[in-house]
Parts: C-alpha cells; sequence; structure tokens
C-alpha cells in the first residue's frame, strides 16, 4: 500500500507541474490517475484534495459541469470528515465555479468565507491558495469596490451551513446580472 501511496503522491507532484505551466489536460490525466490510486488505499483526505483539484482543472479546461461535479463528491468528504480547511478549500472552488458563472457576489462571498476559515485556523498556506488569490483578483476587477465590499462583508455574516449552501445551490444565482465569464488561464 505505501508504494502505490508514494505513486499516488508523485502524480500528484506532476499535475502541481503540469497546472503551474499550463497544461491543465496533462495535469487533469495526472490527477485522475492519482485519485485512482487513493481510492483504491482508501486514502480519502487525498481523494477530496484531487477532486478538489480537478473540479479547477475542469473549470480551466471549460467543463463547469463536471467541475461542479469534483467540488461536489469532494466537499461530501471533507463534511463527513469534518475537515474546516479541506471545506474551505472546497468553497474557494466553488467561489471561482460561480465567479466564471457570472455569479460575482455569490464568488465574493464564498472567498470571503475561505479566507475567514483559513484565518481561524491560522493556516497560512493552504491548498489551493493560488487559485485561490487569482479567483479573488478577478472578482475584485469584475465588481466595484462598494460592491465587493459589501459581499466580502457579507460573508461575515454567514455561517458555515450557510456558506455551504451558497456553494451548493449556486444554480440560485445572484442579483448580478453578469454574463458567463471565461476561466482564468
Amino acid at each position: 500500500m505505501g508504494s502505490r501511496r508514494g505513486v499516488a503522491t508523485v502524480l500528484g507532484h506532476v499535475a502541481t507541474a503540469a497546472r503551474l505551466h499550463g497544461d491543465y489536460a496533462e495535469a487533469y490525466t495526472y490527477c485522475i490517475e492519482a485519485l485512482a490510486i487513493d481510492r483504491t488505499v482508501g486514502f480519502q483526505l487525498h481523494v477530496a484534495r484531487f477532486l478538489n483539484s480537478l473540479g479547477y482543472l475542469a473549470l480551466r479546461q471549460g467543463d463547469f459541469a463536471q467541475a461542479s461535479n469534483h467540488f461536489a463528491e469532494s466537499l461530501a468528504i471533507y463534511r463527513e470528515r469534518d475537515d474546516r480547511s479541506g471545506i474551505a478549500n472546497n468553497l474557494a472552488g466553488y467561489g471561482e465555479l460561480l465567479r466564471v458563472e457570472g455569479k460575482i457576489a455569490g464568488a465574493v462571498r464564498l472567498l470571503a468565507h475561505a479566507s475567514a476559515v483559513h484565518s481561524l485556523i491560522s493556516v497560512v498556506v493552504f491548498h489551493g491558495r493560488v487559485e485561490y488569490e487569482r479567483s479573488v483578483a478577478a472578482a475584485r476587477a469584475q465588481l466595484n469596490e462598494a460592491s465587493f465590499d459589501a459581499a466580502w462583508h457579507e460573508e461575515l455574516t454567514l455561517s458555515l451551513a450557510e456558506a455551504i449552501a451558497v456553494a451548493e445551490h449556486d444554480e440560485q444565482g445572484d442579483n448580478i446580472d453578469t454574463p458567463q465569464i471565461q476561466p482564468l488561464e
């Protein structure tokens, strides 16, 4: 089991390198392979992480439905394990999904919630930080400063359960009529 887990770790690193070089299709392939191994050995935490990464990679390739599926499965595992950091990482992924779907205020609320959770548990660097920072910058650029600040501070009134509900019910959208936006490259 240990050597298979090691292979999954290496595949995950190769996927990260491919993603950082902009080769999302190759990164997706390596992530799928690593996910298959971790499913087989039952390492649920890494299954959830790979699913979250696959969500981002699907977004980068324009497959919003697949991204949503990956994020949903990842969130279920994180919730089952009561992994607050993982849930926050996942909500950041859902935030990016909402952003590219043009639901900017909802995206900002989820990104703010992810930031608040990571601050509370003193996580300085978290899995997906690059994607998170890109999503926040893109959402900020898509809203005027007052609207961004209002959506960001509105999050502070949401419980974790309410933030998860925003992510799981993103089809309801928000009050900003914005066309679908291309994923970040």
